[in-house]
């Protein structure tokens, strides 16, 4: 169990919240009557552990999900992409051996850079099917292979039905979240009224507030104790960076913050004003960290900033800048 070094609500890491809320949820009913807790604000008290456990293990749930599902996405949209790429070369090569090779390399959308994210591979391996059937259909000779163009439909199909998976677990992984902090956030007032209550009743120093989850005032960290309280306004991370991977995503890396809770990464193109969320909810926490992959992306100069979080206070932010070229 988490140990409990303050009586600062807002800033606490869901660890800690688990602990304080199993204290509380235990022993509300032995000191209820002492401290004047009745009616919704205890029968709150008895079931929030219960609650807000359930409300973490959703959201830590749903985030795995999420991961699993952008992990799945990316292993088939790259074989994908591969294949891709050496029916490319395949055509071409046949393409060389005809005259006006420009022109069906034209009609095959086949001249330029090759696809770099899910929509365009698939705009692409959809172009190449419609003028692949036109020249079946005239009896032009310069096609490949009826199992290539079907076996890159087949995948487009496949790693198109993922991706939409991988956006909708993602959906599902916010409001798991955002229902999970709307808990956290209502707990955080109704803890701050049980513990006005129970220093009405019984003082600030009591030994009994342990038993509700909270810390006497004697015991509360100060500086050259051990066990130091994290920091409520945590620093930036020390390295955050952005790099533009083979399949058109964008991967962050960032270092662990000490006393930050989660880490809120936002985006927007440079130029605009307001910031739209990537995600909230990264860990902060150096071993358990793993790179992000961000693949909702297009072309253009991207701003991408990190706040390190505790609980519901901000850190300070740092901001860094890729370029997504075109095609």
């Amino acid at each position: 169990m988490a140990q409990l070094t303050n009586n600062q609500f807002s800033s606490d890491s869901d660890d800690v919240r688990q602990a304080r809320l199993d204290l509380l949820s235990a022993n509300i009913d032995t000191h209820a009557v002492d401290i004047a807790v009745a009616g919704e604000l205890l029968s709150w008290a008895q079931n929030t552990y219960g609650e807000f456990v359930d409300a973490r293990s959703s959201a830590d749930k749903e985030a795995g999900d999420t991961d699993e599902a952008y992990q799945e996405f990316h292993i088939k949209y790259n074989a994908a992409r591969e294949y891709y790429v050496d029916a490319k070369d395949l055509l071409k090569a046949v393409l060389m051996t005809y005259q006006d090779d420009d022109d069906a390399m034209e009609k095959y959308g086949i001249k330029g850079r090759t696809p770099r994210t899910e929509e365009s591979l698939l705009s692409a391996i959809q172009q190449w099917r419609k003028t692949h059937d036109e020249f079946v259909a005239e009896a032009d000779p310069r096609v490949i292979a009826e199992s290539i163009v079907a076996k890159m439909e087949s995948d487009a199909d496949e790693f198109d039905n993922l991706w939409r998976t991988a956006v909708t677990e993602k959906k599902e992984a916010r409001l798991a979240f955002d229902s999970k902090q709307e808990i956290f956030s209502r707990d955080t007032d109704n803890l701050r009224l049980v513990y006005m209550l129970a220093k009405m009743a019984w003082g600030d120093d009591d030994p009994r507030l342990h038993e509700l989850g909270f810390v006497p005032s004697s015991e509360i960290w100060t500086p050259g104790q051990p066990d130091p309280e994290l920091p409520v306004f945590p620093n930036p991370p020390e390295i955050f960076t952005l790099s533009l991977r083979a399949d058109g995503t964008i991967e962050v890396v960032w270092t662990g913050v000490t006393g930050a809770t989660h880490m809120l990464l936002e985006k927007r193109k440079q130029g605009e004003i307001d910031w739209s969320l990537v995600m909230n909810g990264l860990p902060a926490d150096p071993e358990e960290i793993l790179p992000y992959i961000d693949p909702y992306i297009s072309p253009g100069i991207w701003e991408y900033r990190m706040i390190p979080t505790n609980g519901e206070e901000h850190g300070m932010e740092i901001v860094a800048v890729i370029v997504v070229p075109e095609g």
